[in-house]
């Protein structure tokens, strides 16, 4: 039998480095202007949800990435690469991982859980609870993330806002101000608005 031919610089077999391991993440074309080479990131394996990493970002792509394009033309996605700091033997290659890169740290700021605040027509609201009643109020935003969101102005500390828009208001249908068919009526739930510790810590 005919031995297979090999080819000079031809790869054989590859063997992962698993002293220095890192993470391809795609960012959305809204938010690759925030991301930048040096900045932190805090890293969560599926597999093992209570273990923490820490990482940095290492290189950002400049053209949009192709995989999978043709799915949706539209949507533009740059190919990121966040390098794990530290030595983990538990990690292994192609784990699902959550990322969440530190592009801004706020402190002595006011925010509340980001479903606290609603559209309405051109304005955003928040629904204040004051005593026994509800009072809308409208607030000027400023930074979010995935759960919470900076109130530049508007909301004091301690004060208490709805998660939800009480039932028949106009927050609760589309957003112009027509209303849906009110629920049954439910007791506000209700979250303070406390200032935001340095990123990375706290909640």
């Amino acid at each position: 039998m005919r031995e297979p031919l090999l080819r000079e610089r031809q790869t054989i077999v590859t063997i992962p480095d698993m002293r220095k391991m890192c993470i391809k993440v795609k960012i959305h074309e809204s938010n690759i202007k925030r991301i930048m080479k040096g900045q932190q990131a805090l890293l969560t394996v599926d597999a093992f949800p209570d273990r923490k990493m820490e990482g940095e970002v290492t290189q950002v792509g400049v053209l949009p990435d192709s995989e999978n394009s043709w799915l949706n033309p539209d949507m533009k996605l740059y190919r990121t690469t966040v390098t794990i700091k530290g030595q983990y033997d538990w990690t292994r290659p192609g784990m699902s991982t959550k990322v969440q890169i530190l592009v801004n740290q706020l402190t002595n700021v006011v925010h509340v859980p980001i479903q606290a605040v609603k559209p309405l027509d051109e304005k955003k609201v928040c629904y204040v609870l004051t005593g026994n009643k509800v009072d809308r109020r409208e607030v000027e935003i400023g930074e979010f993330n995935d759960e919470f969101i900076e109130i530049k102005k508007g909301l004091t500390e301690g004060e208490k806002v709805c998660l939800r828009a009480p039932a028949g208001s106009e927050a609760e249908g589309n957003g112009t101000g027509q209303k849906k068919a009110p629920p049954a009526p439910e007791k506000p739930k209700t979250e303070p608005a406390v200032a935001v510790v340095p990123a990375g810590k706290g909640n």
